[in-house]
């Protein structure tokens, strides 16, 4: 549940700082953060000025407070990519050890759900919005932003204007997240001899339940441009 969520990242938050104060060495701008674990999990010292930037005027309002990463800390996430088929299902956002962190459901009434890891706790969801984007709303329903294609990538819009901009190669699955400012907030990777998953390293103060909602957004929006010729918008 959210709470039970909240209260794991409170541990973590105390165990981290733990291996802070036991000299654990800052990680390097290449390395992978360490797994994720159901809550997620965080890694990582004060990041160098090379390495994915906090986020900025994004900090405001958040779609999943609890999921948020906390300051000077990175994520990993395993986003599957969603059948192309059109069909309906269900996937797991794993750890990098293949436990499982969240669970979506696609193809039913609302287009995406994003739930905790045993699928008894919606964190948010996707409806069908107009002119081939989604609308992404809370738990609550109220809606937070919509996602949309934008003649390079796509962009995510909330109520405030507040953009976040993915770019890059969206069928091989190398995209880069950025604010308005062109901060660095998660970099989406092909996973190695597998199409069907992609690597996420989210950054500090970023919500990883919006980053892991979006990427399978796009999947969504790029099934409906394939259905209907000259649609895509990029």
């Amino acid at each position: 549940s959210p709470a039970s969520a909240a209260a794991l990242l409170e541990q973590q938050r105390r165990q981290q700082a733990q291996q802070a104060g036991a000299g654990v060495s800052q990680r390097s701008q290449r390395q992978v953060p360490a797994p994720c674990t159901p809550g997620p999990t965080y890694s990582g010292g004060q990041a160098d000025s090379a390495s994915l930037s906090k986020l900025s005027d994004y900090t405001a309002t958040y779609l999943c407070p609890e999921l948020v990463v906390p300051e000077e800390q990175e994520c990993t996430l395993l986003v599957p990519r969603l059948p192309e088929d059109g069909s309906s299902g269900q996937v797991t956002v794993d750890d990098l050890r293949g436990v499982a962190v969240f669970r979506a459901y696609y193809g039913q009434g609302k287009r995406l759900i994003l739930c905790s890891a045993a699928g008894d706790s919606v964190f948010a969801f996707c409806r069908d919005g107009e002119s081939g984007t989604l609308t992404i709303h809370h738990h609550s329903e109220a809606q937070f932003c919509s996602l949309r294609a934008d003649g390079g990538g796509y962009t995510v819009a909330t109520r405030r204007g507040v953009c976040m901009h993915l770019r890059g190669d969206v069928r091989l699955g190398n995209l880069n997240a950025t604010d308005e400012q062109g901060q660095l907030l998660a970099i989406a990777e092909p996973v190695a001899k597998s199409n069907a998953r992609r690597s996420v390293r989210i950054g500090p103060q970023v919500d990883a339940g919006l980053v892991a909602l979006v990427l399978l957004g796009i999947d969504v929006l790029e099934q409906q441009a394939a259905a209907v010729p000259g649609s895509r918008g990029y």
